[in-house]
């Protein structure tokens, strides 16, 4: 670990293997081998350390069985002994509590998550109950003195290093603090599970004439100067366990609204998930382009850049798209049972005459959600 004023402590989350638990449910269990999970899950973790990443938080879900946030093999014997990782572990929100049924604070949890590598504990609310237990089994000896040694000689080591020996500019930073808040961005910031509008393909060009309906009427379908239709479909916004989905389909009507558009007009139809969806082969056989914008946030308008010719696409997949739920989990090194929909690093570019038959003509936009 390395640092200057120009940094800042990173996390990286959650140890290991949530890519890989069975129907990718979260909080799920990852009944995979111990070479496959150092192959595609841990490999990543070590790329992090060797950039001088200083916290590891460990996931919720379970390896095998075993919770990860008691697991000593991994955290103290993987991570820890053979990778060499000198930073801490940090527990997730109120990561003890998930060892047990019915879930909440328990003494013997405590003892198993500390024991197993955790060093710092995300107690949220009953952090005067939580002290008193982990002070009891101290004395007692069910969690030794020096694993807590441990455990402070980790943090203290990544504060040490990020703060106290630039200690000359610790009020400097201070004058950012309250600036700092308002303009925090990200997941947590407004609503946990996301904000239900945002920015749309907005700005087509003066020389389009664009006509917008969230759910387009047979009146507009039927207009025979429209030249091409713009479908906006995908999922709605989503965090952790809402996510969990086992048919992984395009949400509300948007398959329908897309069929009933492609059936009159030449369709590109735009994904925005923040995964592959089930893409039906009647669904691919109806439209004309499909875009996978994942989810652009406040930089949707973007989209329209590449769609209408000003800049190429660039992007490759960053994983496999599956064609049935029933595949997954995909390992694109296994090519004996490898059949994707779109294989890993997938990607297509445009040529540069591909949008000049759409000037000045007209375009239908529709979208059965705000992007």
């Amino acid at each position: 670990m390395s640092f200057d004023r120009h940094n800042v402590i990173a996390c990286a989350k959650h140890f290991v293997g949530d890519g890989g638990t069975t129907a990718g449910r979260n909080e799920g269990n990852a009944e995979i081998s111990e070479s496959e999970l150092t192959r595609i899950h841990i490999k990543p973790y070590v790329d992090c350390i060797s950039k001088g990443v200083s916290i590891i938080m460990p996931s919720y879900s379970s390896w095998n069985g075993r919770k990860l946030h008691e697991n000593y093999y991994l955290l103290t014997e993987i991570l820890k002994n053979k990778i060499g990782f000198k930073g801490f572990v940090l527990s997730d929100w109120k990561g003890t509590d998930r060892l047990k049924e019915p879930r909440g604070l328990d003494r013997n949890c405590i003892a198993r998550a500390i024991n197993a590598g955790i060093d710092m504990v995300r107690v949220p609310y009953e952090f005067e109950e939580f002290m008193n237990h982990l002070t009891s089994l101290v004395e007692s000896g069910e969690i030794p003195e020096a694993r807590i040694d441990d455990a402070v000689e980790r943090i203290l080591r990544v504060k040490f290093m990020l703060v106290f020996s630039n200690i000359l500019w610790q009020m400097y930073l201070i004058c950012f603090i309250k600036l700092a808040a308002r303009y925090q961005c990200g997941g947590w910031t407004v609503k946990w599970q996301g904000i239900p509008s945002g920015t749309t393909i907005e700005a087509l060009g003066e020389q389009v004439e664009v006509i917008y309906e969230k759910s387009p009427s047979i009146d507009t379908l039927s207009r025979r100067n429209i030249a091409y239709a713009i479908v906006a479909v995908g999922e709605e916004s989503y965090a952790e366990t809402f996510g969990d989905d086992e048919e992984l389909k395009i949400c509300l009507n948007g398959a329908d609204i897309v069929n009933s558009v492609a059936e009159r007009i030449p369709t590109l139809v735009i994904l925005i998930s923040g995964r592959p969806l089930v893409l039906e082969e009647w669904f691919l056989k109806k439209i004309d382009s499909l875009v996978a914008a994942w989810l652009p946030g406040s930089e949707g308008g973007g989209i329209a850049d590449v769609i209408f010719g000003d800049y190429d696409f660039q992007g490759k997949l960053p994983m496999t798209w599956f064609k049935r739920v029933d595949q997954l989990p995909m390992d694109a090194d296994d090519i004996n049972s490898y059949d994707p929909l779109f294989p890993f690093a997938f990607g297509l570019t445009i040529c540069n005459n591909l949008t000049n038959g759409i000037q000045g003509q007209t375009l239908i936009k529709s979208s059965p959600k705000t992007a």
